[in-house]
This record gives C-alpha cells, structure tokens and sequence, in this order.
C-alpha cells in the first residue's frame, strides 16, 4: 500500500487488497495495518483473506475496521 501510494496512487484508486499468510491459517492485518488500511482504502471496498490452500474469507474495510479512528476523532 505505501509504495502504491508513493508511486502517486490515491484513496480512491484501490478496488481490492489480498492478504496472505505463509502457513495454514486464514491471514489477516494487524491492527497498524488496518489503520493504514481505514485510511486509504473506502469502507466498501473488499479485503480478501486467504491462505496458501485457497481457503478464503472475503470483508469490506467496515467489517474488518468496524471501529476507525478518523480525521472525525480529529475535530
């Protein structure tokens, strides 16, 4: 995600992300990268789980960051 975005790409641009671990459980974001996640990504938008075998759980940001931090906890 961060060097898609230093190579200029913004919130808007991202559809889908994949996330993989390297053994046989589903892999899912820690909890810094969710953040990075909430910010950049709209809360509609897939985030694929899987593992190596193919098992895999399909959310959207708001299911896998039901509770964002957010430029409103700014104001």
């Amino acid at each position: 995600i961060t060097s898609a975005i230093a190579a200029g790409y913004k919130k808007h641009d991202f559809e889908t992300l994949y996330v993989m671990c390297n053994n046989e459980k589903i892999g899912y974001s820690c909890m810094l990268c969710r953040q990075v996640i909430q910010e950049l990504f709209e809360s509609g938008k897939k985030v694929v789980a899987m593992n190596p075998n193919g098992e895999k759980k399909i959310l959207t940001v708001k299911e896998l960051c039901p509770y964002p931090f957010d430029e409103e906890d700014l104001k």
